[in-house]
């Protein structure tokens, strides 16, 4: 990311995920306290044992 480019935050109901897109064509996915809390919901509601988080460090 760098000054000069604007990033608009999309959020995505289906994925329950939002997004970052500049105006440099960049896109960038990530998770947030609200997507976080969602799909910690969904898990309750499917009565699951646990989720997982996977990290990818400095992948570009």
């Amino acid at each position: 990311l760098d000054d000069k480019s604007v990033y608009t935050y999309v959020w995505n109901d289906k994925a329950a995920s939002p997004y970052l897109h500049g105006t440099d064509k960049l896109w960038l996915s990530f998770e947030d306290v609200r997507s976080v809390k969602a799909k910690a919901n969904y898990a309750k509601e499917l009565n699951i044992a646990g989720v997982m988080v996977y990290h990818i460090g400095r992948n570009f």
